[in-house]
């Protein structure tokens, strides 16, 4: 059973036709292969920047946070002061009171 010469040229066509096919899935696959590299390439980026961003930021916190410590201590220092400043007063106070004058005549 010998194939006639039409039935081989309707055979090669679809072979091309098949490998044409492939061929064009083949670009689509490329393009969309180098689309998503880019893509990642991009995202790589951003994300080495966030991570840079990030690591400012935690520094930027610490910073805060010492100087915030500082600050508390700080006022500590001043409430107790304040606190001897207004035990003195109270004191005076009393003992002016006691003598029935103002500090003021």
């Amino acid at each position: 059973m010998s194939e006639s010469p039409n039935s081989n040229d309707k055979r090669f066509q679809e072979v091309e036709s098949v490998l044409a096919q492939l061929i064009n899935s083949q670009k689509h696959l490329l393009q969309a292969q180098v689309i998503l590299t880019d893509q990642q390439d991009r995202s790589r980026n951003l994300f080495a920047k966030l991570i840079e961003l990030a690591e400012g930021t935690e520094s930027r916190l610490q910073t805060v946070t010492e100087k915030i410590k500082e600050l508390t201590e700080a006022q500590k220092h001043s409430d107790e002061r304040l606190d001897a400043l207004v035990a003195v007063v109270d004191d005076l106070v009393r003992k002016n009171g006691n003598r029935g004058t103002s500090p003021l005549q």
